[in-house]
């Protein structure tokens, strides 16, 4: 609680301060005032190196040096102590985003050019803080914690933990002992063979062509476009299911549907199947209407001669489209047969289309119209491809969840 008290007094001073200056002293140059408003959002990197920016523009500048000579200082104090607390208790993590952040600091404010106070035409020094050996002992110690972690993780068969924990020790220290090659291993045990079946189409519209197989394809490759969802996750889709079928010599009665997934995915080697359902479809095309607005002008001619009028009409057309589609999918787990996750999207397309025409004086059109009447006259998309757009964006948001959930 004192440390909140200490850390609060001293945002209240610096933002008092900053305050008085700038009512005390008029316009600021804009890069002072960036770092002000920065500061204000409790962000101290960049309100520290806005303030460096200042003084490289206007060498001086005594809000700045104020800042960096009187108040700044007790910065570095305040995340000091709050890395050594860390330390303390084991949390390498932030101990290490702490001490990065002191220097970071340190470096922008040691980069600064030699500063003269216009004053007295003294030379103005700014406080630093070298904690390299402090960023070198918590780099070290996280990386053995993760890597400790990982072990447990490891010895209790949570593989993807385990390989989460090994990349963490990585990032601190790239090489370190045997992460690597361990989170490999904890990897590969902890891949799952994800097939996503075509979903089925119970809208009872039949005239958009395939729309189950077509979502069930976006699905997998808007989920493989994402190197994030492929580290724990095998997609496979219906093509190779079919393949996996003849190859264990199965036979074409043995239909992969909710009913057999949890055996057919024991012998496929698969450990989940996502099925799915197309529950509604539906299209609607207003017809088109128009609108009218008169616009007027006066221009300028010269002087002592009077303005001319100028009148225009324009016409503008609108026409609009929409199509939605509504799914519903489930994922089942071939180990216990449960349905571990399941959803509802539903996914709308709305496309509207804008153009003007006019009569009249074409000066006396406002820059909107001008722009209106400058586009082409078009129709929205047919039937077919609205709800073919409406299915991409539903396979976009389903990969999402569907992925989210192997992560």
């Amino acid at each position: 609680m004192k440390q909140f008290i200490s850390k609060m007094i001293i945002l209240m001073t610096v933002g008092l301060f900053l305050f008085t200056t700038f009512i005390f002293n008029g316009c600021a140059p804009k890069a002072w005032e960036s770092a002000k408003r920065a500061h204000e959002a409790g962000d101290i990197v960049s309100s520290v190196r806005y303030t460096a920016q200042t003084l490289r523009e206007k060498p001086g500048y005594e809000d700045a040096t104020n800042f960096l000579t009187n108040l700044f200082p007790s910065t570095y104090e305040e995340y000091y102590s709050r890395a050594k607390k860390a330390e303390s208790v084991n949390d390498w993590d932030e101990a290490f985003k702490l001490y990065t952040t002191i220097k970071t600091l340190s470096d922008i404010v040691g980069g600064i050019p030699k500063q003269k106070d216009p004053k007295t035409e003294t030379m103005i020094s700014f406080s630093t803080k070298n904690v390299d050996n402090e960023i070198d002992n918590a780099t070290k110690n996280a990386a053995e914690k993760h890597y400790q972690n990982a072990l447990s993780f490891e010895n209790s068969g949570k593989h993807k933990d385990a390989a989460k924990a090994y990349t963490r020790s990585l990032e601190y220290i790239n090489g370190y002992k045997d992460a690597a090659e361990r989170y490999e291993k904890m990897r590969t045990a902890a891949v799952r063979r994800v097939a996503v079946m075509p979903f089925e189409n119970k809208s009872g519209k039949t005239q958009y062509g395939e729309i189950g197989e077509s979502l069930s394809e976006y699905i997998i490759s808007n989920a493989m476009a994402d190197p994030k969802n492929l580290e724990f996750m095998d997609l496979i889709s219906r093509d190779r299911i079919n393949q996996l079928v003849n190859e264990q010599k199965l036979g074409q009665t043995n239909i992969v549907d909710e009913k057999t997934a949890v055996e057919m995915g024991k012998v496929l080697g698969l450990h989940a199947f996502v099925f799915g359902k197309v529950t509604s479809i539906s299209t609607t095309n207003p017809p088109e209407t128009k609108s009218r607005k008169e616009e007027r002008a006066e221009l300028y001619q010269g002087k002592d001669k009077p303005k001319r009028q100028v009148y225009a009409v324009v016409e503008i057309t609108t026409r609009k489209a929409k199509a939605s589609i509504t799914c519903s999918y489930q994922i089942i787990d071939v180990a216990t047969g449960k349905i571990v996750k399941s959803g509802t999207t539903p996914s709308e397309v709305e496309i509207t289309i804008n153009f003007g025409r006019f009569t009249g004086d074409e000066e006396a059109l406002s820059s909107s119209s001008r722009e209106l009447c400058g586009k082409a006259d078009e129709f929205p998309p047919s039937p077919d491809e609205l709800v073919q757009k409406a299915v991409q964006k539903a396979a976009s948001s389903l990969s999402n969840e569907i992925a989210g959930y192997f992560r």
